[in-house]
């Protein structure tokens, strides 16, 4: 089990380092027998607009775009649509052959049946504009001030083993490296954490504190 540093803020951590998406979509409602691929290209050119001037705006520089095609396929009278990725090049009549082909596999193995007699019927296009965000490094190097990072005792209780005592750690002072073996417990500003009997916590060189069962059986509470 890992313990991040700054637990109340991981999440929001996370949003920060996902990569900017916005996806954009127009409705054709064309068949694979008988669509000009020109239309859907332009189709799918007018929505890379619309995203390239999106990452614009967000300053993402080029190197840090990625489009990603795909297309809501269907066969004619159905009320349900199923995605179906495009590669990133020109739409040409051999790439309309592979979407109603990868469609019909991907209805087989949907539903447990296919038509390839029948044309598909492609109801819109789908663009997803991204601008790749670099990768956060999540690191807090504890503060170790050379003192003891056990700072008190306090007596727990578990079921079916009663009162314990326990050692109690100041997170923000154990050295990297350092290893505990339960029962512990851990607190910090934001966060406690509970190191049952049969269980042990290191501290890493990032600030990350380490879980590891040692016993077969042993339990979180």
């Amino acid at each position: 089990m890992i313990c991040p540093p700054i637990p109340g803020a991981f999440s929001a951590l996370g949003l920060i380092g996902t990569d900017l998406k916005r996806d954009y979509v127009q409705t054709l409602y064309v068949t694979s027998d008988t669509v000009d691929p020109a239309t859907i290209e332009a189709a799918f050119v007018a929505l890379e607009q619309k995203g390239a001037a999106m990452l614009d705006r967000a300053r993402v520089p080029p190197e840090r775009r990625r489009f990603e095609r795909s297309v809501d396929a269907r066969y004619a009278r159905q009320s349900y649509e199923l995605p179906i990725s495009v590669p990133a090049r020109p739409i040409g009549p051999l790439e309309i052959g592979r979407i109603a082909e990868t469609f019909h596999s991907r209805h087989l193995q949907t539903y447990g049946h296919d038509n390839r007699s029948e044309p598909v019927q492609i109801v819109s296009v789908r663009l997803a504009a991204i601008g790749t965000i670099p990768p956060l490094l999540i690191r807090d190097t504890p503060a170790h001030t050379g003192t003891d990072a056990a700072k008190s005792k306090r007596r727990l209780w578990f079921r079916g083993a009663g009162a314990v005592d326990a050692t109690i750690y100041d997170r923000r002072r154990m050295p990297p490296g350092l290893e505990v073996a339960g029962l512990v417990v851990i607190e910090s500003l934001e966060s406690t954490i509970l190191v049952p009997p049969g269980w042990q916590a290191r501290m890493n060189e990032d600030g990350f504190v380490l879980l590891t069962r040692l016993q077969r059986g042993a339990r979180l509470p």
